[in-house]
């Protein structure tokens, strides 16, 4: 299946996201929560142990990569905990084997990842790599390497949920 996702989405997506007021971004959270409960459970399951900004992180990237399907005009089923689990599964793999090869987080951009989805993806690892002058959220490597598996759990997860509007 092709990626849902284009680059100009993505784009616009994360711009729109950035300048959302706090009301707006809770109701889109809430939306998020009410139409996909297992990947709610993942992202705040599976980060709960790190520190609260880098579990805010974690969480707002989630939602921001979940409008981006809505944005799309992806149809999206609520996900399986089974389907979940199987992305969980080759997500931290994956990030496992990258972590102790000795890539650098800074340097994932360079790799070319499995995915369905590379322009999402994409903006996964800039959103936990790049440090934003406002708001800058420092993620330890082990911080790094386990939201970055649980937000590619995420986006794998979104693209098999989903088909195209046209479908």
């Amino acid at each position: 299946m092709l990626a849902l996702v284009s680059q100009d989405v993505v784009e616009a997506t994360w711009k729109k996201a950035a300048a959302m007021d706090a009301r707006t971004a809770r109701a889109v959270q809430k939306d998020f929560t009410r139409l996909q409960p297992a990947l709610t459970a993942l992202t705040i399951g599976w980060t709960q142990e790190f520190r609260a900004d880098a579990v805010g992180l974690a969480l707002y990237v989630t939602v921001v990569v979940f409008e981006m399907f809505r944005a799309a005009g992806a149809k999206t089923r609520k996900a399986t905990e089974k389907s979940v689990m199987e992305h969980w599964k080759s997500s931290a793999e994956l990030a496992t084997q990258l972590e102790s090869t000795g890539v650098e987080p800074s340097t994932l951009s360079g790799f070319s990842l499995a995915t369905e989805e590379p322009h999402v993806l994409q903006y996964v690892i800039d959103a936990l790599t790049e440090e934003p002058e406002d708001d800058p959220v420092h993620l330890t490597e082990k911080e790094f390497w386990h939201v970055f598996a649980t937000l590619k759990t995420v986006v794998d997860t979104l693209h098999d949920a989903s088909t195209a509007a046209s479908s």
